[in-house]
């Protein structure tokens, strides 16, 4: 069954056209999450087929039963385990699931057919937001002018191999460097075009600069979507994300993102970001929102993200910080309200690996305006933790950041080899495994179905249909309930960091530690260790 299809009650189906399981082995699929009903119904969801079901209450009662088991013969065919088996709530006793996940996910990660650059034409900024993870004291240098050409040369080296390049628009703020991304999208266009290779490309901006004109030349550089932040009203807003002059900023940028609506198809998701000082304000800016009729264009979405400090510079986020299940509570009621208004999408899982981010693909990179080359958009600020340069591209994988980034994978975490949603998050954020320790205890890497895992399968449920809100059990809240496993903690992150330095030492031969991966320089040992294309001629005549 389709996951977008509403849950049918089982037992009511045709069994024809569905493979034999009488004489089969099975075991429920360590994937499937029951999630408890008032009426002593279930609800049941598949975090590797996406598929979510229905019970009944006597049907719930049978499959908690079958839960208890280890495995089970199949003496008789009947059509609930036909409808759990062939929609994988059910599976082979002998399988090992752990282990399919895994081809999956390494097979996606080390998919050469597409890339994925991140491009930051400027790590400056025009405004003064004192959460950001940058920190106030921005690198305001411009772009190097042979950076476009180096660009280049990175994507032909590849282009005989892509099906697809994938380019986001990154800083500081990038339309500081506006012409940079003109420029570099039209020889990256024509470049995909030529190959037959697709291309896309997004941003991810302040909204400030984004006049009409500029909304319109994006869209024809195939910019199709623009992430804006709006954190409040315009009296919160302007004091959470001031001009660097300290004048307020929320006039400009609402009216940029109507003009833009209304000039450009360019699909505009405003990002909320939510904390201890704006919280109890996000329904009001949804209402807002509403006010303003952004609900009427279908290229207008909104969703809501925790402050949380995620480097040393993250400044005012360590103390705007609020717990994650204080978020996760206000927050349900506010997107509640905004899918209701047509701002949200409903809840769905998503059809990939969370986690495989530009920081996990093999064609990954984030390339900062003076040539550095990092696997995160969080590290590209500190050049300390860059894996080198883009304009020695022969000597990026080489570093023991590199390494890092390569040897890490959520299975070398035992929380996220047992989690039950791993599937679909593939460890969610790279950042927080191989950097957290810079940050705070707010700072882990489980994403909101983590936090969320009843309510949104109860919320999707609810969506089609297949249940009403008063037979939601607040039992099942899972806060308490931990249907997905237990969450990660400092500790089980620190075991993870741990693990991955262990490898990076016994596989490529290097000496580093923790102190080393939160707090080194990496252009120390690119010093010592990498030799550049002129030494290396000139070691080439001193051996003569």
């Amino acid at each position: 069954m389709n996951d977008m299809s509403p849950p049918p009650d089982l037992g009511q189906g045709p069994i024809s056209n569905v493979t034999p399981i009488i004489g089969r082995t099975l075991k429920v699929s360590h994937y499937t999450i029951p999630v408890r009903l008032k009426d002593g119904g279930m609800l049941l969801f598949n975090s590797r087929t996406r598929n979510l079901q229905g019970l009944t209450a006597e049907e719930a009662v049978q499959f908690s039963k079958i839960q208890a088991l280890p495995n089970f013969l199949v003496k008789e065919r009947t059509p609930v385990l036909n409808t759990l088996y062939s929609d994988g709530f059910l599976v082979e006793s002998h399988r090992d699931e752990l282990l399919e996940v895994g081809e999956d996910y390494f097979s996606a990660r080390n998919d050469d057919t597409s890339m994925g650059l991140t491009i930051a034409p400027s790590m400056g900024c025009n405004l003064a937001c004192g959460y950001c993870f940058q920190g106030l004291n921005k690198d305001n240098e411009k772009m190097d002018r042979q950076l476009p050409d180096a660009i280049r040369e990175v994507v032909a080296a590849k282009i005989y191999d892509l099906n697809s390049l994938s380019v986001t628009w990154y800083g500081g703020e990038p339309l500081m460097g506006k012409q940079a991304i003109f420029d570099i999208s039209d020889d990256l266009m024509a470049m995909c075009d030529m190959h037959g290779v697709n291309y896309s490309a997004s941003i991810v901006t302040n909204g400030f600069l984004l006049s009409p004109r500029i909304s319109k030349r994006l869209h024809a550089a195939r910019v199709d979507f623009a992430q804006i932040t709006i954190d409040g009203l315009k009296k919160t807003h302007d004091r959470m994300r001031p001009l660097t002059s300290g004048r307020g900023s929320y006039e400009t940028i609402m009216h940029n993102i109507e003009t833009s609506l209304n000039q450009s198809p360019m699909h505009i998701q405003v990002r909320i970001n939510v904390g201890a000082e704006n919280i109890d304000e996000v329904p009001d800016l949804i209402d807002e929102f509403i006010a303003q009729g952004f609900d009427q264009y279908p290229h207008f979405s909104v969703y809501c993200a925790p402050i949380h400090a995620s480097t040393t510079e993250s400044g005012e986020a360590f103390d705007m910080s609020v717990a994650k299940a204080d978020f996760t509570k206000k927050m349900i009621a506010v997107e509640r309200k905004a899918r209701a208004a047509g701002l949200m999408s409903e809840v769905a899982p998503s059809m990939g690996f969370d986690g495989l981010c530009v920081a996990a693909t093999k064609n990954g990179l984030v390339i900062t305006q003076n040539g550095d080359v990092h696997k995160c958009w969080e590290t590209a600020h500190d050049p300390k933790k860059r894996v080198g340069s883009v304009y020695n591209m022969e000597d990026v994988d080489k570093s023991p950041t590199a390494k890092i980034w390569d040897e890490w994978t959520p299975f070398t975490s035992e929380t996220c080899r047992s989690c039950k949603i791993l599937p679909m998050c593939g460890g969610f954020c790279g950042h927080k495994f191989v950097y957290n320790g810079a940050g705070d205890e707010f700072n882990l890497p489980c994403p909101d179905w983590k936090w969320r895992t009843a309510e949104y399968v109860f919320e999707r449920a609810m969506t089609h249909g297949a249940v009403e809100e008063d037979q939601w059990l607040p039992e099942e809240t899972t806060e308490t309930a931990c249907q997905s496993g237990a969450r990660h903690t400092m500790e089980s992150l620190k075991a993870s960091q741990d693990e991955v330095i262990e490898r990076v030492n016994r596989v490529h031969g290097f000496e580093i530690d923790r102190d080393f991966l939160l707090n080194g320089d990496i252009r120390d040992w690119e010093k010592e260790n990498l030799t550049r294309e002129d030494q290396k001629a000139d070691q080439v005549e001193l051996a003569k």
